[in-house]
């Protein structure tokens, strides 16, 4: 258990963190007006901008700001659905950084509902890679396959939904405790925990026991590992109806082009 004396170091620590989290908030609206200005190479611009929010992303849990992770990984993600030359066009990065400030500037941690109501203003104000209004519902992809977790985020924004992604299930587990999405699809095939496994924690634990989960496999019902799997979940097919099949699962309708 920590003494007395330790605790000003962990307030200088933190207050270490509160300064660079600062100078990299205030180079990432940097990098953005210059691409947005075209007064810098926009993919020079757009490198900077993704460091600066995966710095913030592995710094804030560290230092008792999760929200700061949680909103840094949701504007890299964001931002990684863009080509460069696109950067300087993403407007809705500004509401990112905003947020980012104000918790930084406060220097207090929300707690779980304020985080929420950040997480549902910045899901309102975020317009998805086709240019469409993204939609009211969040579904969590965790994908160890690139080219799966790509077709399926395709697939299902071209449904409505807003998606983020990820490919390391701690890290994507670690997320959905933080942020409850509306729901989560994971491949079979993850690195250090296997899609079955997370799952069977995600159905097991009270805080994500009511989240809608889909485990995309190639293996048939008969498989020992499927029949295994808790009978709140849904086991959707890898393949051309996978999209079609989770629409389904998460009892949404697609949304006409």
């Amino acid at each position: 258990m920590p003494s007395k004396d330790d605790f000003p170091v962990t307030d200088s620590l933190r207050g270490d963190f509160i300064h660079d989290a600062r100078e990299e908030l205030d180079s990432m609206l940097s990098s953005f007006r210059e691409a947005e200005a075209e007064s810098a190479d926009p993919g020079a611009a757009y490198q900077s901008f993704l460091r600066s929010a995966h710095n913030l992303k592995g710094l804030g849990g560290c230092f008792g700001f999760h929200s700061i992770s949680v909103i840094s990984h949701l504007v890299e993600d964001r931002l990684r659905q863009l080509r460069p030359a696109e950067f300087g066009a993403c407007t809705d990065v500004v509401a990112f950084i905003d947020r980012m400030t104000g918790i930084v500037e406060d220097g207090v941690e929300p707690d779980e509902a304020s985080l929420r109501l950040i997480l549902d203003d910045l899901a309102g104000t975020t317009v998805s890679p086709q240019g469409d209004r993204a939609g009211s519902r969040t579904i969590v992809i965790v994908a160890g396959s690139g080219t799966i977790g790509q077709l399926v985020r395709h697939g299902l924004e071209g449904a409505g939904y807003r998606c983020v992604s990820h490919s390391d299930p701690y890290e994507a587990l670690s997320f959905i405790v933080r942020t409850r999405p509306d729901a989560v699809v994971c491949t079979a095939e993850l690195s250090g925990l296997s899609g079955f496994d997370l799952v069977h924690g995600l159905v097991s634990m009270p805080a994500t026991a009511n989240i809608p989960v889909a485990l995309l496999t190639s293996h048939d019902a008969a498989h020992p590992r499927v029949k295994a799997l808790p009978r709140a979940a849904s086991r959707v097919h890898v393949g051309p109806e996978m999209v079609e099949s989770l629409v389904a699962a998460f009892g949404r309708e697609t949304v006409p082009a």
